[in-house]
């Protein structure tokens, strides 16, 4: 904020609802609820800024409404700057610019998690971040709607196999993509629905680190270059050994990455989120599971049946992959203000209940990958 505070015109953001409980001593509590995530904010003030408060519709420069409701300006002016840092006001220049944008409702929500100081800056972050989701199927094509549909616009999607008419319950093809690539099919079905939505489709199975590296040269793309989100749904041969092989790569270029599950765990996995040694790295949960004995002290079981054969249905994976979706944005976005829901931590989703319970784990201190002595990647 600066001197132009009190010549601009400002509004309560129409997402806020504001509700004033007036004391018998000259002020009031003035709560703010703020609906996009369900938080509220409650302040006391004197009775003449709650008026004010309830005056901000956009109509007016500011000075003027702190005349019309006997306020001191300068009180009005840090009042007005301190509720725009809490993402309650907003300008009628950002409230025109957010309303010609088609983008808009995407924008009013990420106004709750940043200011209109830094919204531009985390909206252009958005856009420019490059996605790459491993696995096309369940999980893997909802996440890749998702996230496009949030306003990223570059996609880099990885996946070796065809559409097969089993697969048609629980993702994004149908019928006419059978027999095609996965990641093409989705790629074009990404342009077609998205304006200016930039996607490159790689066809590649991922059996180890350096072809995870090989998908990233294929696609003409430089891992160390830009900002970027990686998403393992991967499942082959199991998403313990694919988060693995991603997991290692991000680390060593230092990238952002999620681990959203492949088949069967789409129904129920919230997986973790990673920032490269800041946070618990998969290597970390991998070390801390396996010196706890037995692994189900942490509810944690490894299932040791080959071939087996597993239900799906499509509205339990739109829903686990819809919070990976999420995560990948606040993975975006992530600073002082906003913190991945999923770091150092896992969910799983019992889908009879509807509960989720989460594990929480903490950076090892004798991590293979991001420990004091671990050997550095290569």
């Amino acid at each position: 904020m600066n001197q132009h505070t009190l010549d601009r015109s400002w509004r309560v953001r129409p997402s806020v609802s504001v509700v004033v409980n007036e004391g018998e001593d000259g002020t009031a509590a003035v709560q703010f609820f703020r609906c996009n995530t369900r938080r509220s904010t409650t302040l006391r003030m004197r009775a003449d800024l709650a008026a004010l408060v309830t005056s901000l519709d956009g109509s007016r420069a500011l000075r003027t409404a702190a005349s019309a409701s006997a306020s001191d300006p300068e009180q009005a002016q840090r009042l007005v700057e301190d509720l725009a840092e809490r993402c309650i006001v907003e300008s009628t220049d950002t409230a025109a610019w957010i309303e010609a944008s088609p983008d808009r409702r995407t924008l009013q929500y990420v106004q709750d998690w940043l200011p209109e100081s830094d919204l531009r800056a985390g909206w252009d972050a958005i856009r420019s971040t490059l996605v790459a989701i491993v696995g096309c199927g369940g999980a893997g094509s909802w996440i890749a709607r998702g996230v496009a549909g949030m306003g990223f616009r570059r996609l880099l999607l990885v996946d070796p196999d065809v559409v097969e008419a089993s697969n048609l319950n629980r993702s994004l093809y149908g019928m006419p993509q059978a027999g095609a690539s996965k990641a093409g099919s989705l790629a074009t079905a990404l342009r077609g629905e998205f304006q200016g939505v930039e996607v490159a489709a790689v066809r590649r199975t991922i059996g180890a680190t350096g072809d995870v590296e090989a998908a990233w040269a294929e696609a003409g793309l430089d891992p160390s270059a830009a900002r970027t989100v990686v998403v393992n749904c991967a499942d082959q041969p199991n998403v313990d050994l694919t988060s693995a092989w991603v997991g290692r790569f991000c680390m060593k270029h230092r990238i952002r990455h999620h681990v959203a599950g492949g088949y069967n765990l789409h129904l129920s996995l919230i997986g973790l989120s990673v920032v490269p040694f800041e946070s618990p790295c998969v290597q970390c949960v991998v070390q801390a599971l396996d010196e706890r004995s037995p692994r189900v002290e942490l509810g944690v079981v490894r299932l040791n049946r080959p071939k087996r054969k597993i239900g799906s249905v499509g509205t339990a994976v739109a829903l686990s992959a819809s919070l990976s979706a999420l995560e990948v944005m606040k993975l975006a976005l992530h600073g002082d203000r906003i913190r991945p829901a999923m770091l150092g931590r896992r969910g799983e989703m019992d889908m009879i209940t509807g509960k989720i319970e989460f594990r929480s784990f903490e950076r090892h201190p004798r991590c293979l990958w991001c420990g004091p002595e671990a050997t550095p990647m290569r």
